[in-house]
């Protein structure tokens, strides 16, 4: 197999044509390029993976041993999911020091469905242009789960993104600090954040307990809008809630989750 450098550079040199034609009155460039693998997910996956499997013959075993651990799993075990990732592209805005860029992705799901036997009843294969899905668009979660946590309810949730160790808008730099999709969640004692990348039944990547908080606002910067809380320990979070993975801020859910927690927390006080 060639390593991912190799790769890469390979569709870069046969579509450099590709550059002239991408480049645009804003200074963005964009670069199409073959599909291969993130790196960020299995690379098992492929357009003739479903012929493997037969319904009422295969499985969920012959799955499992086929593909590996799903990357989630439904709370009935009757649904598996599996995920691959393709860059199919990349974006560069600016130049120089000023510059950025990133990557065009397709996110592609394979979904087993298996009778109350264990038996393969269909498949169905979701393919995600562009961008990179959660799997829980595909494979949702129940009301409730523990995450790693004690089962608890799960009272409100949100697409999100999270800035971790930041302090909203009042950090400098705050700019120049990475952020990661995924879903926010508020259970009846915890603010919980599943990251996009990681496997739907990993433990999250952060759980605040709301016993824990300090403070909890809104901030706001032009058009921008994050929930920001901040621990007893000093310790700061932001999230920018979304109306969807990807796309415009959802100010009512940013307030919403503001009173949430606010509301917790002054309830947590009185007891």
């Amino acid at each position: 197999m060639e390593p991912g450098l190799v790769r890469i550079a390979r569709c870069l040199r046969s579509l450099t044509f590709a550059a002239g034609l991408g480049v645009c009155a804003t200074g963005c460039l964009v670069i199409p390029t073959p599909e291969f693998n993130s790196g960020s997910a299995r690379a098992n996956l492929g357009k003739q993976t479903l012929l493997r499997f037969e319904p009422g013959k295969t499985t969920r075993t012959d799955v499992m041993l086929a593909l590996g651990e799903p990357d989630a799993v439904s709370p009935d075990e009757r649904q598996l999911a599996y995920r691959s990732q393709k860059i199919c592209g990349f974006w560069f805005v600016g130049a120089y020091y000023s510059g950025t860029g990133g990557v065009f992705e397709k996110d592609r799901y394979l979904v087993f469905d298996f009778d109350a036997e264990g038996r393969l009843e269909k498949t169905e294969r979701s393919v995600h242009c562009l961008t990179s899905a959660n799997v829980a668009t595909v494979l949702p979660a129940t009301a409730t789960g523990d995450y790693g946590l004690r089962a608890e309810e799960i009272c409100r949730r949100s697409c999100a993104v999270w800035y971790p160790h930041l302090n909203g808008f009042k950090d400098k730099h705050w700019e120049m600090v990475p952020g990661f999709p995924g879903q926010l969640l508020f259970t009846r004692s915890n603010l919980v954040f599943i990251s996009q990348a990681q496997f739907a039944n990993a433990p999250p990547e952060l759980a605040i307990a709301y016993a824990s908080l300090q403070e909890c606002r809104v901030d706001n910067y032009f058009l921008g809008r994050r929930l920001v809380v901040r621990t007893q320990a000093g310790e700061s979070h932001a999230f920018a809630l979304q109306q969807s993975i990807g796309g415009t801020p959802d100010k009512q859910a940013a307030l919403a989750g503001r009173d949430f927690i606010q509301s917790r927390v002054l309830r947590r006080w009185c007891e």
